[in-house]
């Protein structure tokens, strides 16, 4: 008796402990805005822009209007202080801007809003207020460590899209203790803990891919999901969409 009374418990727990329950996100037709800072912990003018990145986790219309993601790049790695969120993927990412001409050099801090440098940071202006303009709609739904994806554009076109994906990590703090920011205990928010470009299956009305997701560099408390739609080849977004995953 107590053997089955231990199977009944064990089968009525399973599911609680197992089954996550799927999380959707949906953007809505009109453009969102992709804000993209460009950053390292061995920059000492950085961290002035982590902090003002954060502000937006109060800010009543993020994931809705705004959706912030912070790229730490690699350049700064053999400068005296190697960075452990860097990607050599982000800093590829900021010089594909470069050679595009959206952006006029790769530095940090670097910030591009939906595909475009933006330098108003610099001189403490607000985040520029874009003309509106539909593009589709972008159904993210992510289920454990499995992602679908349904793009439908506001105009049908037969080009090749991708989905970039990242999770990102919210109050993540280092102390440093070389390169310019020595002595200092940095905390970011909305960084970048993984990538991937999946290339969408396209039907007559929409595209859609499903994926497995990639590990985040480091486990974290707080996590998001930020994703966007380009052309194939090129990193200026089309839509975005995130959110928190917990």
């Amino acid at each position: 008796m107590s053997k089955f009374f231990f199977i009944l418990a064990l089968w009525l727990i399973t599911p609680l402990t197992c089954a996550a329950t799927p999380i959707h996100f949906k953007s809505g037709t009109t453009q969102s805005q992709l804000l993209e800072l460009y950053t390292s912990q061995g920059c000492s003018s950085c961290p002035p822009a982590e902090k003002w990145l954060s502000q937006y986790l109060a800010k009543p219309y993020l994931w809705q209007q705004v959706i912030p993601i912070n790229f730490h790049v690699d350049y700064w790695d053999n400068l005296g202080w190697p960075d452990p969120y860097a990607s050599s993927v982000f800093t590829q990412r900021q010089r594909a801007y470069k050679a595009l001409g959206n952006t006029r050099v790769v530095a940090t801090p670097g910030f591009v809003v939906n595909g475009r440098g933006w330098h108003g940071w610099f001189y403490g202006k607000a985040l520029p207020i874009l003309k509106p303009k539909d593009v589709g709609i972008l159904n993210l739904v992510i289920d454990d460590n499995k992602v679908s994806a349904r793009f439908k554009p506001f105009l049908s076109n037969n080009d090749k899209l991708v989905l970039n994906i990242s999770r990102v990590g919210f109050g993540l703090t280092n102390a440093i203790h070389r390169g310019e920011n020595a002595g200092k205990l940095l905390k970011h928010d909305f960084v970048a803990l993984s990538f991937q470009k999946l290339a969408f299956h396209q039907s007559t009305k929409f595209y859609a891919l499903s994926a497995t997701l990639s590990e985040p560099v480091v486990e974290t408390n707080k996590q998001g999901i930020v994703a966007w739609v380009t052309k194939d080849g090129n990193p200026t977004p089309i839509q975005s969409v995130g959110g928190f995953l917990n």
